[in-house]
């Protein structure tokens, strides 16, 4: 079967990975000049071969790309597999990717083998880094709390100060318990989808009322009035919002006005958490939603940022901006054109020392 010159040279030219085009029977038609040189696990693949019977007959990754390509062959629109190969001493891995298409009425498949040894040796180094963070933060979670209590448990036993001046054992307590919070924060932070994301219709409002209840603020007020649905995960997203709502209480005071809504801006839309307390200073916004920023005096500098990630991890990002009356307004962009944050693990203390 000859293939039209268009339909030739729309699929093979300029392409950079190892590329052919293949009749309904699984016979080479045409290949690009990276199919001819590609090793194809020792068969041939020059045009005329029947490549799904000339793999299949090599070894295990072979078979795996043979039978990619018979499901496509069988009326699949694609199918694809990945496999690994070692040459001279060095491991590779690769995806083979068939997809059918129709020209002047005949069935052909598009065969593609693309190397993606950087994108899996980069996914591995993410894989072991996550592993060793919460390997760390487990140890943190548990030896140096104990340690805490311990501590905390023999500075109950000292005897108060009752000189003027600063209280030293007032001071160690208020140490041990900040380091404490901190550890805690610093694990939740880490496990923001670790156990992966439910993606489902997430009813905002429903899940304000029920973060509210949570945080029981006792003089504060809370206006839920339109904020819509979003796909996303509703326990990391209640999580979110119980955080920022804890952010309102601690800046803007116990008797702070919070408002719930939806809005829509320059292509951008999603919800967001407005307070009527002072505010963050502009020039602070970004540096809040990073780790280590924080505005109050003794604060662990996680809160925000937890809510930074649990945004990241749904595919949204978080803004702060100015709330109508001055306040400060936490907006969700949950758009699916949302950039995502970058360096939401960078922490500005770790380059102090």
């Amino acid at each position: 079967m000859d293939i039209p010159h268009a339909v030739a040279a729309g699929a093979l030219d300029a392409a950079s990975d190892a590329l052919a085009v293949l009749d309904a029977d699984g016979v080479v038609v045409a290949g690009n000049d990276e199919w001819a040189s590609f090793a194809h696990f020792g068969a041939t693949a020059d045009a005329g071969t029947d490549y799904v019977s000339a793999v299949a007959a090599t070894d295990a990754a072979g078979a795996r790309v043979a039978d990619a390509l018979r499901a496509v062959l069988d009326g699949d629109e694609s199918a694809h597999a990945e496999y690994e190969r070692a040459a001279d001493g060095t491991r590779r891995w690769y995806r083979f990717r068939a997809a059918a298409f129709d020209a002047d009425g005949e069935r052909y498949v598009r065969a593609e083998h693309a190397t993606v040894t950087e994108q899996v040796v980069a996914e591995a180094a993410v894989r072991e880094r996550d592993e060793a963070l919460w390997s760390s933060a487990a140890v943190l979670n548990h030896d140096l709390r104990n340690r805490l209590t311990v501590a905390s448990g023999w500075l109950d036993m000292l005897p108060d100060d009752e000189g003027d001046g600063p209280n030293p054992k007032e001071r160690v307590a208020n140490a041990i318990d900040r380091a404490d919070a901190t550890v805690v924060d610093a694990v939740e932070f880490l496990r923001v989808g670790r156990a992966g994301i439910a993606v489902a219709p997430v009813d905002v409002a429903a899940l304000a009322h029920t973060a509210w209840s949570a945080v029981e603020p006792a003089d504060a007020t809370l206006d839920v009035r339109d904020p819509g649905t979003v796909t996303g995960d509703a326990a990391l997203v209640r999580d979110a919002l119980e955080r920022v709502f804890e952010n309102a209480l601690t800046h803007a005071g116990p008797d702070v006005a919070v408002t719930v809504d939806a809005f829509e801006r320059g292509g951008e839309s999603g919800f967001y958490v407005a307070d009527d307390g002072p505010g963050i200073e502009r020039e602070k916004r970004e540096r809040v939603l990073r780790l280590g920023g924080t505005t109050v005096e003794g604060g662990t500098g996680y809160g925000l940022p937890v809510v930074a990630r649990i945004a990241a991890r749904q595919g949204w990002h978080v803004a702060v901006t100015d709330a109508a009356d001055g306040g400060t307004r936490v907006e969700f962009v949950t758009d699916p054109r949302a950039p995502q944050v970058r360096g939401e693990l960078s922490d500005p203390r770790l380059s102090e020392r």
